[in-house]
């Protein structure tokens, strides 16, 4: 089954700690559910984070 999977998502807040984040999105829900798309449009539009919020992402496509 196709999955994405946002493996680390660490966010660097104003205390300077890290947050690990993980997330698993079933490729196919995805495709099929707006709530789901709208979602995932959601974790990715980073702007809407804090101006003290540092986000780098990596994103990995696993085939499972």
């Amino acid at each position: 089954m196709f999955t994405i999977r946002i493996i680390r998502l660490k966010v660097k807040d104003k205390f300077d700690q890290l947050i690990d984040i993980k997330k698993e999105i079933n490729f196919f829900s995805f495709l099929w559910s707006p709530i789901l798309h709208c979602y995932l449009l959601h974790l990715m539009n980073f702007h809407e984070l804090p101006r003290s919020f540092s986000v780098p992402h990596h994103v990995n496509f696993k085939l499972d």
